[in-house]
């Protein structure tokens, strides 16, 4: 390693954003709120969880509003 001592680099491995798949280390992922997955190092083969939405009706939304 030049420099000597190497600088650390920390892991890094598949991260679910969203249900969206990117490499990130254990610190980003849980930072943008994601599931981290160490024991995957790229995003091959990886599901990432759906994403869970509410369903109401357009009254329903207006109404929180008035």
């Amino acid at each position: 390693c030049d420099p000597n001592p190497c600088p650390f680099e920390p892991e890094r491995a598949a991260c679910c954003v969203n249900g969206v798949c990117s490499v990130l280390s254990e610190a980003e992922c849980s930072v943008a709120g994601g599931i981290w997955f160490p024991d995957e190092p790229d995003c091959e083969g990886v599901e990432c969880p759906p994403i869970s939405i509410e369903r109401r009706s357009w009254g329903a939304i207006k109404a929180g509003y008035r």
